[in-house]
């Protein structure tokens, strides 16, 4: 299966030191490494855009999967419980995640313990939309997004939200959930998938 190009660049903060950390940011060319820089993190010098309307979505999304999901084992995972938590949901609803230019993918990324969070923001919420940015198709998109930030694949739950705004004000929440056990049933965003990616798998109502 072809792999989406890499970004331009790549960019993150050091845990647990939001602040007054480390900015780190690492540039490609065809996939190769070509500059590395590092520099204290000044967050005075950046705007903060809050998307507080996301939050009531996300908490939504959230109940209607325990709800629904047919694997219990998996939304009584401690790292689902990290999904709802303030310090997910704060950096959720301040994440720098709109794509940098036409047909790319937002994304940031954080470590919460046992759990790893991309979250990326769109400015359309229609599922043929969004899946005209993923081309090669959702699942490997998120492969390369889990390359792009040094993920482990398996090591550590991981949970990628897909949130999206309109000009309209049309809002919608999705949501993938890769635990790290094995004989636990994932969660993908159905309705962002290929067909090609939704054989042998079931969309939940």
């Amino acid at each position: 299966m072809p792999q989406p190009p890499l970004p331009d660049s790549v960019g993150w903060l050091y845990l647990d030191v939001p602040e007054t950390g480390v900015e780190t940011t690492v540039s490609f060319v065809n996939g190769r490494v070509t500059v590395a820089r590092e520099r204290p993190y000044d967050a005075s010098a950046r705007q903060v855009v809050r998307h507080d309307w996301a939050q009531e979505l996300m908490l939504n999304h959230v109940a209607r999967l325990e709800r629904e999901f047919p694997d219990p084992g998996l939304t009584a995972r401690p790292a689902w419980k990290r999904l709802t938590s303030q310090e997910v949901l704060e950096f959720a609803l301040t994440a720098r995640a709109y794509p940098a230019g036409p047909g790319r993918i937002g994304r940031c990324a954080r470590r919460f313990g046992d759990l790893d969070v991309i979250v990326s923001l769109f400015e359309v919420t229609a599922p043929d939309q969004i899946r005209a940015l993923v081309p090669n198709g959702y699942i490997a998109e998120l492969m390369a997004l889990v390359d792009g930030f040094g993920i482990t694949p398996g090591k550590l739950d991981l949970a990628h939200w897909i949130i999206g705004r309109a000009s309209t004000d049309d809002t919608v929440a999705h949501l993938a959930f890769l635990p790290s056990a094995r004989d636990i049933t994932a969660l993908m965003p159905w309705d962002l998938l290929s067909p090609d990616e939704q054989q042998g798998g079931s969309k939940i109502s």
